[in-house]
């Protein structure tokens, strides 16, 4: 993956990025996870990491880029769930692993007994959009706390309980535009 700390400027004043941080708390609360974080689209088609909230979260990504394609290529190769995408870690390519993860993946011996416990590089992912369509941020959680992939049914409630928390990102973006 690309990660760069070469933006002369990080998305938001420290008020914004303070909200942000609540947001993907109450939302991993809400939603059962361990791990949220949210990503900003900025131009030039990279995400800015903006807050990562949870254990264990990597806090020191906070204000690095990644490029969207990668994260758009991961999505497509996902199942869709109300508003939520599940991107189970093997049915990325190569390609996709190497794109959307820094380091190579962590043994996951459980996982081989067990389809449905949740895999390091199974990502459950948001995408925020504005009225006109356009993509302003994504949401991932990650780390169920029950250890378990999610069904169908838990995604579909997991996007009741996370639309509103999900609006508020879009007002904080359009906000600090």
């Amino acid at each position: 993956a690309t990660f760069s700390r070469a933006r002369v400027q990080n998305w938001g004043d420290a008020e914004s990025r303070e909200v942000m941080r609540d947001i993907a708390t109450e939302l991993a609360s809400r939603t059962g996870f361990g791990v949220c974080s949210i990503e900003v689209v900025r131009s030039g088609g990279l995400l800015e990491l903006v807050t990562i909230t949870g254990a264990p979260a990597d806090v020191s990504l906070i204000g690095s880029g990644s490029e969207l394609a990668h994260m758009e290529r991961a999505i497509a190769e996902g199942e869709r769930h109300g508003l939520f995408t599940f991107i189970r870690a093997e049915a990325m390519s190569p390609d996709t692993l190497a794109g959307v993860f820094e380091s190579p993946p962590a043994s996951d011996s459980s996982a081989a007994t067990d389809a449905a416990r949740w895999r390091s590089r199974d990502m459950l992912v948001a995408d925020v959009r504005d009225e006109a369509g356009d993509l302003r941020a994504l949401v991932t959680l990650e780390a169920p706390l029950d250890h378990h992939r999610p069904t169908a049914q838990t995604l579909e409630q997991a996007s009741k309980v996370a639309a509103v928390p999900l609006r508020a990102v879009l007002t904080v973006i359009e906000r600090e535009a």
